[in-house]
């Protein structure tokens, strides 16, 4: 502040109204510097609150993006694994499903072939059925022919008999 008294002298040829209204003047300025400061020092009160909260925000933002990031990696380590663990189980079935195509191309082609066979022997059999029915024909007819024969025999016997006696 400026001390009034130097102030004074100086001035001193400055009527006195002019002087009142001039010192009025520097203690309203004065006023309104302390007013200013005042505002200034809560500004700047409010200007490092801010600073402080952001601040804040920004370690738990931080935090909150280091924590995910920990789980991705996490996750990424789970799922690499899971991955590995998938990979082997389904070599494993791709394994056991071409062991289980090759048997059943095993066995379709058993069946094939004991299908080829049955045909074979059915008709082998119905072969031998059709031979079997002709030689029983045969046989009838062989029997019959006998029994003629012996229809016959037995005729002539029978006369042969009547004959002698």
């Amino acid at each position: 502040m400026i001390n009034s008294v130097v102030f004074f002298k100086a001035f001193s040829f400055i009527p006195h109204f002019t002087l009142i209204l001039f010192f009025f003047q520097i203690s309203n300025l004065n006023a309104k510097i302390v007013e200013d400061s005042e505002d200034l020092a809560n500004n700047q009160k409010f200007t490092e609150q801010m600073r402080t909260s952001y601040n804040k925000q920004i370690e738990d933002l931080h935090a909150k993006l280091e924590d995910a990031e920990n789980r991705a990696l996490e996750n990424l380590e789970l799922t690499s694994s899971k991955s590995f663990h998938y990979e082997k189980q389904i070599d494993g079935l791709e394994t056991e499903l071409n062991k289980q195509k090759l048997l059943v191309s095993t066995l379709q082609e058993n069946i094939t072939e004991l299908e080829t066979q049955k045909l074979k022997r059915n008709e082998e059999s119905e072969k031998t059925i059709s031979d079997l029915k002709q030689q029983i024909v045969e046989l009838k007819n062989k029997e019959s022919n006998l029994l003629e024969e012996v229809q016959n025999l037995k005729n002539e016997i029978d006369k042969l008999l009547v004959r002698l006696q």
